[in-house]
């Protein structure tokens, strides 16, 4: 039992499971997405969603299957890195996630086939409801693994025996005291997330003047997403972060966000630099009073310190304090994003504005960024505990030789900056080939393909 191997094993998940995610987002989003594409070519009978559906399906298909490979490596990690853990959790997380492959990855296997190849050779409304299945799929699959990840922050519902945890009533496990928090707030990101993607693909082809036609609707119904999402991710995110820090528990990561070590203080912190091993900030950049109203409601009430935390039960406090910031001032930029549209709908230049096409651009992978900064948040928060002060990290991993550990840790740096590399590759190739000015789209139910024109 050594530190050392502590963190080989933290960092080689936290990068498996950080890498992850990247894919769960562009699912879960772009499924439903093209759901509507598909939902509103059948309704309207306007071939510019089916050129969206078509375009932004090889996307999906692509991350799709990467996401099946990551999430796999991530279990074979839980028994081979973390045998102590699996073995303490395993009766009740063993559950969930089969729950999460008899349910979820059934369904999105017996109909991703159709949903990527019946074009042409099953009808319309078969293509739909293969279109609805998947995305019901990605939504049960994401549901599944909040569920499992929220009860290792807010663990209910369960009895230890012999070193293990038993489920001792299932619902208290499953819909545990942050999951509907959580649920939501992961949901919304993910929602973010890719209509971000949409919105700048949208933005750069309107840049380029190709596929006017097309790319405005889809700029347009992605503008419409961002700013209604946003306001709401704003308050579930607040809310979510009281639930599990409060209702939780976990006070130590509802008081290393704010950052402060003094008790005396209403400053919002936007930068720090923590000596936690002294418990003092060495030096700090804030806002008077904004901490106070933003924590307290009361911009004279103090942010409490987190010494009132013992050391030994403390996360991180730099990693989490700037991981949470950089998701912070990315909901911000959203923000911001969305006045400048409704400022050019106003003005009557939405669809011709470089600055706002500039502007959503440059934010198009800031969705990603945001969600791995929000995994990480929880994740690292959670600390030094797997199951939020029932099993500590350094009693969870598995006592293996750290060269081991080295060695597969560097193939999996190696093997995912390869997959990642080649994946963005893959999208930005697609994104500047665009959807040509003459192509011929299979007309989901005919026979024959029709030649479409672009405008």
């Amino acid at each position: 039992m050594t530190p050392e191997l502590e963190m080989l094993s933290r960092w080689q998940f936290g990068i498996t499971a950080a890498t992850h995610i990247v894919f769960p987002a562009i699912s879960v989003g772009l499924s439903c997405w093209l759901f509507y594409w598909y939902a509103k070519y059948l309704k309207t009978n306007d071939e510019t969603y089916l050129k969206l559906h078509n375009y932004w399906k090889k996307v999906f298909a692509v991350g799709f299957g990467l996401g099946v490979v990551t999430g796999t490596m991530m279990t074979f990690e839980f028994g081979i890195n973390w045998a102590r853990y699996a073995h303490a959790v395993g009766p009740i997380l063993g559950v969930i996630i089969s729950m999460e492959v008899i349910t979820a990855f059934f369904l999105e296997a017996g109909f991703i086939g159709i949903f990527l190849f019946g074009s042409n050779k099953v009808s319309k409304k078969m293509m739909l409801f293969s279109n609805g299945m998947v995305a019901l799929g990605t939504i049960l699959s994401m549901t599944w693994i909040l569920s499992a990840n929220s009860w290792m922050q807010t663990p209910g519902g369960y009895l230890i025996k012999d070193g293990q945890f038993l489920a001792q009533d299932w619902m208290k496990v499953i819909f545990n005291v942050s999951f509907a928090y959580r649920l939501i707030h992961i949901m919304l990101g993910f929602a973010l997330a890719s209509s971000l993607l949409v919105n700048g693909v949208a933005a750069y082809n309107l840049l380029k003047k190709r596929n006017v036609e097309v790319f405005r609707k889809s700029f347009n119904q992605s503008m419409i997403v961002l700013t209604t999402v946003v306001a709401f991710q704003f308050w579930f995110g607040d809310q979510t972060v009281f639930k599990v820090g409060l209702d939780g528990g976990q006070m130590g990561k509802l008081l290393a966000l704010e950052g402060h070590f003094t008790g005396n203080s209403t400053s919002w912190y936007l930068a720090i630099n923590a000596d936690q091993e002294h418990q003092v900030n060495k030096w700090v950049l804030g806002i008077p009073k904004l901490g106070g109203l933003l924590v307290n409601n009361d911009i004279n009430k103090p942010i409490p310190s987190i010494t009132t935390v013992p050391v030994d039960k403390q996360p991180d406090v730099n990693f989490i304090f700037y991981t949470f910031r950089v998701m912070f001032f990315i909901v911000i930029a959203i923000f911001c994003m969305a006045f400048a549209g409704l400022f050019a709908r106003f003005r009557g230049n939405f669809f011709t504005s470089r600055f706002l096409h500039k502007f959503a651009l440059w934010m198009t992978p800031m969705g990603f960024i945001a969600v791995i900064c929000g995994w990480l948040t929880a994740e690292v928060g959670r600390q030094p505990f797997v199951v939020y002060g029932l099993l500590r990290t350094d009693q969870a991993y598995s006592l293996l030789q750290s060269g081991f550990v080295k060695t597969s840790l560097f193939f999996i740096l190696l093997i995912y900056g390869v997959m990642l590399f080649y994946y963005i590759r893959f999208v930005l190739k697609h994104i500047k080939l665009g959807i040509p000015a003459t192509t011929t789209l299979a007309a989901p139910g005919n026979s024959t393909s029709i030649n479409h024109q672009n405008s």
